[in-house]
């Protein structure tokens, strides 16, 4: 009786412990430039994302993205700065960041474009827990611009 007693008890342990797990962590930052508002959400599924912010004043070579393209660099070993290009309107960006076989994927859905847009620069520093190189960074568009 006194081991079946202790193998029950484990098992509930186990599946509380399982049931408690934290789920993904989510960073949020915002940049009012004054002429715009852009709210940027990051769902952490790897467990290595420390922080993110909005990069200012926008680096030189961040005026090279079109639509479409995501080109990343490193500011730091633990730092990567990712760039897209996004509207003037207020906006909300969403950003799942999750393992992959090659290192990281961001899955970047861009937010609402309004009629009267016009393309604007948007670099986010998204800093890690340790040393993540810019090049194993993939950056996937989820949703329509």
């Amino acid at each position: 009786m006194r081991y079946r007693l202790g193998g029950a008890l484990i098992l509930v342990v186990a599946a509380c412990l399982a049931a408690c797990s934290p789920g993904p962590s989510v960073y949020t930052t915002v940049l009012n430039d004054g002429r715009s508002q852009v709210t940027v959400t990051l769902t952490d599924a790897t467990g290595k994302v420390r922080s993110i912010d909005f990069v200012r004043p926008v680096p030189d070579w961040a005026f090279q993205p079109h639509p479409g393209q995501f080109p990343t660099t490193n500011d730091g070993p633990n730092t990567v700065w990712t760039t897209w290009v996004g509207g003037l309107c207020p906006t909300d960006v969403h950003i799942r960041a999750q393992s992959s076989a090659d290192g990281i994927d961001l899955e970047l859905d861009p937010g609402k474009k309004c009629d009267s847009d016009v393309g604007k620069v948007r670099v986010l520093a998204i800093h890690f827990t340790e040393a993540v190189p810019a090049e194993s960074v993939r950056v996937l568009e989820t949703a329509a611009p």
